[in-house]
């Protein structure tokens, strides 16, 4: 429960800095803003659901991490010249190599895995939307709201305005419980899919915000945070990122002539300056860099 309520905290930063463009229609009655993503994160019921995943779906967790590492070990042996990169005669030559049949039943195999966790999540989402709208209908209407607005949409909004905490509070009651393993047959509609990216993302920017405060507190630091919505890192190719020439998805860097020069360049940088740059990921749902640079007395 504590790493989701300073989640939230962290979150509730990090979105108060997006707020865009200006509401310029003349209502009569109340305006609101909402965070939809915010409100689902808050509730009890998919915070413990969270939490029992973690636990049910542990060996599903573990294995994954398990076959990514051997995955990685498997590539390293394919890489000759031990550049960091299969380059298209590295590829050629590991076409029909035991490794690179292993490495193809892995990626199969983590497929499946990462289906059933993400799957086990997405059904928890998807229970407590479905009492989204009767729950916003109850506060709309308890508080006379004419129009609710995207916190996107407005350049400036008063706190009283976000109702994202009394739709919160109104799911609760509503859904006190999920359930996290999804019946034979079921299939997520695309709607829950969508929201529950935006969650992952906005998870993970909360951590790297906590991760980057408790950075903070041991020195004065000042922080830049870049996010991403991309394909994410995994964890084994996170710590190499940064090394020169280092480039995680090859195929693709040929295509758009990327060098893997970007990141140790601005590690150089950082570093030239006492800093540091550190990532937070997880794999399909983004990236988050976090540059640390002291603050003279």
């Amino acid at each position: 429960m504590k790493f989701f309520a300073t989640s939230l905290a962290a979150a509730s930063l990090a979105l108060a800095t997006t707020i865009a463009a200006p509401a310029t229609a003349q209502v009569q009655g109340n305006i609101a803003t909402i965070d939809t993503p915010s409100v689902i994160i808050g509730t009890t019921a998919f915070q413990n659901a969270y939490q029992q995943v973690s636990t049910t779906y542990k060996p599903q967790i573990d294995t994954r991490r398990t076959r990514s590492e051997e995955r990685q070990t498997l590539l390293r042996q394919l890489d000759t010249n031990s550049d960091g990169d299969l380059d298209q005669a590295e590829q050629t030559a590991a076409a029909g190599t035991p490794q690179a049949t292993r490495i193809q039943a892995i990626d199969q195999e983590i497929q499946g895995l990462s289906a059933q966790i993400d799957g086990a999540r997405i059904y928890a989402v998807e229970q407590i939307l479905a009492q989204y709208s009767p729950a916003l209908q109850e506060v709309v209407q308890a508080q006379s709201i004419q129009m609710i607005v995207s916190p996107e949409a407005i350049v400036y909004a008063p706190q009283q305005a976000d109702i994202t905490q009394q739709v919160t509070t109104s799911l609760n009651a509503k859904v006190p419980s999920v359930q996290i393993v999804p019946p034979q047959g079921w299939q997520p509609n695309r709607n829950t899919v969508a929201l529950y990216q935006q969650i992952q993302q906005v998870l993970l920017q909360a951590q790297a915000i906590q991760q980057a405060q408790a950075a903070q507190q041991q020195q004065q630091q000042a922080l830049i945070l870049v996010t991403d919505t991309g394909v994410g890192i995994v964890p084994e190719d996170q710590a190499k990122i940064f090394d020169r020439f280092y480039r995680v998805d090859t195929a693709r860097s040929r295509q758009t002539g990327n060098s893997g020069l970007g990141l140790a360049i601005s590690t150089a940088i950082a570093q030239a300056h006492k800093g540091t740059i550190t990532v937070t990921s997880q794999p399909g749902q983004g990236s988050t860099f976090t540059v640390s640079l002291p603050i003279s007395s």
